[in-house]
This record gives structure tokens, C-alpha cells and sequence, in this order.
């Protein structure tokens, strides 16, 4: 099987407000890799006497240019990378932890700047402060339940991405996902990167991902070598393959049930106020009027018709749009068999409300193929 799903993405938003999975970042392993020699931020109150990078204090993140790539293609797809460490449980002025707390946020603000849209210190610090008195050491549960309660994203579309492998039983008894970071192979090689890669293939259509990579503004040099190493790794694991026909599945759903709701308000006709409503046309020539948020859910739909965003991103959108109009009070359209809006968007929304937990189609590992 070849994968033909192409899309150009749109520049980054600066706030995301309603993302349509999470990554969950542990961060001493898959961002801080003790005993690097490179891109090494100096710990809070660390010892004089060691050189940098040899006090546990230090932050040190040898495949910056990979992960931050990592990143900006997850959010450029409205995946939102967060802060699962345990640090995020300590406060500042902690008596042991408080060093390692203060240091990663400042490093992370000098390797990734203050500003990013991503691994965010304010959310990070609001779901930390919830969870002073939890046992994490065994489970990490407690923190991806409250980051999905937070965006309302269902745990089969939250990743955990940890070097500690004993994460993994309870996190998927739980149907959350889990990526593991273990980072014991030579800095910056295919192996050590693989845990970002095997992330954007359980996320993200392949070829979106290279669409998303050249969008991006990292050096040329840097990007040929993750698109190098990134297809090395999809075509020497079948499980990444598996995973991206999952991924292509859940876009052929998306895209199936958006089409229909596309038709279903292109072709109604509705008795419009003029101030509540839009005049609108297709290439197919139907020519109508519609209440404005419908609109919105047109132009949504169109945008992944335009290649702009995935659809299963668009859906999550039109999901939104359709929870948020379906409680308003007022709506001064009828359509001709007397219905409101409001009719529309409850009966919309009933139907989209068990699309997210469709079970998985049943996959042959011996039999699948899928290349690039």
C-alpha cells in the first residue's frame, strides 16, 4: 500500500485552544539526556567544581534540532506536546527538588524560547499543582487524566512518551497510548530519535508529516537528515506501518462523516434572517443560504478539501463548533420542515458523539505493507 495523502499546513497558531490529541513529554530522558557533551543548560545552584554536564542539576537535550522539529510538526497538525515530568508535582522552593524544578523551565525557555506554543510552564504548573500529594512513581495516570479532563481529549488520544518503560501497562490499561523514549543509543542516530518518529507516525498521516516538515524553518541541512532518518525508521519497523494505517483509517472516517454533514447543509434550505445568515456557492453549482455557524463548518471542511489540515483535525474543529452551537438560546433560521438550527446541531452532535471510540479495524502484521 502506498500512502497518497498530500496537504500543505497553514503557519503555526499562536494559542490552541482545543487540539485534537495531546503528547505528553516525560522530561529526564526524552528531552534531558544525562551526560550529553552538547546544547547543555547550567542547573540552578549546581556544583562549581563539575564541569558542565556532569551535575545531575544540568539540562541537557543533544537532539535539540529533532525535537524541536518533533514539535512544531505536532502542533502545526493541532497535536499539543505538554509537560508530563514528575518535576511538574514540586514547587520552586522544595528543599531537594526545587533546583531541578526552577532548571527545567529555564531551560526549556532558552532551548525552545519563552514563547513557545508547546511544552507550556502555565498548563504544566496548573496540572503540577493538583497533583503535590500524588504517587507517581509507579503510575503516571493521574497526570495525562487531568491533562485530558483540561482540553477534554478521550485517553486513546493522549500519548505518553517516557524513558521509564514500567509506565507503559498502566498507561494502556487505561487506553492511553505510550511511546517509549529509552535513549541508550548513540546521540543523534536513527535509534536514539526513533521515539519522535514512532510519535508523528501514531499521530499524523506520513506524508503530512514530510508536507509539514518542509513547511518548517529549520536549516535545510537539518531537516534532510530527520526526513532521512525518519523514513529509515518507517521502512525497517512494521509496527510504525500498522500504525500508520490506523491513522489513514481514522482520516477515511473523518473525512466520510464531514462529507455528509457537508451535504446535509448545503442542501437544506432554510428560511433565513438576514443577519444570522450567509449566502453560499460550490463548484457543484448548489447555491444557497445558511445560518452563519454552519458557514463556519463549511470553511472548516473546506480547508482540509484545500489540503490545510487533516481531517480528522477538521473534525475535532467541527465537533466544536457544533457542541458550542448546539447550546445557544437563540437561532433565527427555520428550514422548510420547520426545524432550527439548534435541531441540526443536537442531532449533528448526538451522531459525532461515539465516532471518537469506532473500534480499530482488525490488521494482518504479515501481510500488511505500507511504503513511502
Amino acid at each position: 500500500m502506498t500512502l497518497m495523502v498530500k496537504m500543505n499546513t497553514n503557519a503555526m497558531e499562536k494559542n490552541m485552544k482545543n487540539p485534537n490529541k495531546i503528547v505528553v513529554f516525560d522530561v529526564d530522558g526524552p528531552i534531558n539526556s544525562a551526560g550529553a557533551t552538547q546544547n547543555i543548560f547550567p542547573g540552578h545552584n549546581r556544583s562549581p567544581e563539575l564541569d558542565l554536564g556532569d551535575d545531575p542539576k544540568d539540562f541537557c537535550v543533544p537532539n535539540k534540532n529533532f525535537l524541536k522539529l518533533t514539535l512544531d510538526i505536532l502542533y502545526q497538525n493541532n497535536i499539543l506536546p505538554v509537560i508530563g515530568s514528575q518535576r511538574i508535582q514540586m514547587t520552586d522552593n522544595d528543599p531537594f527538588y526545587g533546583n531541578y524544578v526552577s532548571t527545567m523551565y529555564q531551560a526549556l525557555n532558552h532551548f525552545l524560547g519563552s514563547k513557545r506554543p508547546y511544552l507550556g510552564e502555565d498548563i504544566a504548573r496548573e496540572i503540577g499543582k493538583q497533583l503535590r500529594e500524588n504517587n507517581t512513581e509507579q503510575s503516571k495516570n493521574s497526570i495525562l487524566e487531568l491533562y485530558g479532563k483540561k482540553f477534554n481529549i478521550a485517553p486513546d488520544n493522549i500519548i505518553l512518551i517516557d524513558d521509564n518503560s514500567g509506565y507503559k501497562e498502566h498507561a494502556e490499561a487505561a487506553h492511553y497510548k505510550f511511546v517509549h523514549a529509552p535513549r541508550k543509543a548513540d546521540t543523534n542516530s536513527p535509534e536514539d530519535n526513533a521515539y519522535l518518529y514512532e510519535t508523528l507516525f501514531r499521530t499524523i498521516p506520513a506524508e503530512i508529516i514530510l508536507n509539514s516538515l518542509k513547511n518548517s524553518n529549520e536549516c535545510q541541512e537539518v531537516k534532510d537528515e530527520f526526513e532521512k532518518q525518519l523514513l529509515d525508521v518507517f521502512s525497517k519497523n512494521q509496527k510504525l506501518q500498522i500504525y500508520q494505517v490506523q491513522v489513514l483509517s481514522q482520516e477515511t472516517i473523518a473525512k466520510e462523516v464531514l462529507k455528509d454533514i457537508q451535504k446535509d447543509i448545503m442542501h437544506t434550505k432554510w428560511n433565513s434572517n438576514f443577519f444570522s445568515s450567509v449566502k453560499i456557492s460550490s463548484n457543484s453549482g448548489v447555491d444557497n443560504t445558511v445560518p452563519k455557524e454552519m458557514n463556519k463548518i463549511l470553511q472548516e471542511i473546506k480547508s482540509a478539501q484545500d489540503h490545510k489540515q487533516t481531517w480528522d483535525t477538521t473534525l475535532t474543529k467541527v465537533h466544536n463548533i457544533i457542541n458550542e452551537s448546539a447550546n445557544k438560546k437563540v437561532h433565527l433560521c427555520l428550514n422548510r420542515n420547520g426545524q432550527i438550527p439548534k435541531d441540526f446541531y443536537q442531532n449533528t452532535k448526538a451522531m459525532l458523539q461515539n465516532l471518537r471510540n469506532e473500534s480499530k479495524p482488525e490488521l494482518d502484521d504479515e501481510s500488511l505493507k505500507v511504503t513511502l
